[in-house]
């Protein structure tokens, strides 16, 4: 009997990565909801997507990736802002903005 080893690759996959919609990706990613859901803006910043029946549908690997090369996506992580202060330049009091 041959018992050979699976690949690194073979063990790892476990089958059909699941799809994930836009209100999920924009949590996952943490960027705007409506860079996922118009399509406009799918197209301006290149987002990877599926249309699958009508549904626009995300694989989160894909997302990931986009995410590490995309300079926009770069200069929208608010962890990257090394004051740590509201756009606004004044700290927030905690109070509800007008």
């Amino acid at each position: 009997m041959n018992h050979e080893n699976p690949s690194p690759q073979a063990a790892a996959d476990t089958g059909p990565e699941l799809m994930i919609d836009a209100k999920q990706s924009s949590v996952a990613l943490r960027l705007p909801l409506y860079w996922f859901s118009d399509p406009a803006m799918r197209a301006k910043y290149r987002i990877p997507h599926y249309l699958i029946g009508g549904l626009v549908r995300y694989r989160i690997s894909d997302l990931h990736a986009w995410a590490a090369s995309n300079q926009a996506v770069k200069a929208h992580d608010p962890c990257s802002d090394p004051g740590g202060e509201p756009e606004s330049g004044q700290p927030d009091s905690g109070e509800p903005h007008a």
